[in-house]
Order: structure tokens, then sequence, then C-alpha cells
């Protein structure tokens, strides 16, 4: 089966965030051996090790996305990073803010 590569922007306070997304998709996804997490970094205070506590379950790639640039255009650059990275044929970019539901 394919892979399902998920990219999301981390900055300050997403991880909390993120780690309950994942729990989400733990619990809708028949199988969450085919899903990929690619988890673009865009400031340097962000926790990366909280980032990988569900990676007993998924594949958690970490990407350096960190810019210059402030607001829009800083969350636009993180957004470029990760599609440089996306090579399956399926995938998605979503906020760190959401659930996925039955």
């Amino acid at each position: 089966m394919e892979k399902i590569q998920i990219g999301i922007a981390c900055g300050n306070n997403s991880e909390l965030y993120v780690n309950f997304l994942m729990q989400t998709i733990r619990e809708t996804a028949s199988n969450t051996e085919n899903i990929e997490f690619l988890l673009g970094v865009n400031k340097p205070t962000v926790n990366k090790e909280l980032l990988q506590k569900n990676s007993d379950a998924f594949n958690i790639k970490i990407i350096d996305a960190i810019s210059p640039h402030q607001g829009s255009l800083g969350h636009g650059f993180c957004l470029d990073e990760l599609l440089k990275h996306m090579d399956s044929k399926y995938g998605m970019f979503v906020d760190c803010d959401v659930a996925f539901l039955e």
C-alpha cells in the first residue's frame, strides 16, 4: 500500500497539538504503518523530542524549516520546505490544531 504523507508546519507551542492530532489518527486509522508525518520546524524553540512522542506508531521526519521571515512568509517558507520532501502519491498539509474524526 502506498504511504500517506502528512505535512505539518510546527511553530511555538505546536507540540501538544501535533501529538493530539497524531493520537486522533492513531485511533481512527485502520493501519498506521503507511502514514508518514513530515514536521516542518519553523522556530528554534520547538521541542523536537516532544514531536517524536508518537514515533512508536508512525514514521516521523523532522524537517528544518526555519526562515528569516516572520508571519505568512515564514509559514509559506515552511510549507515549501515540506513539499520538497513529499514523494508519495498521496499527501496532505494540515494545521497542527486539527483532529481526525471517524
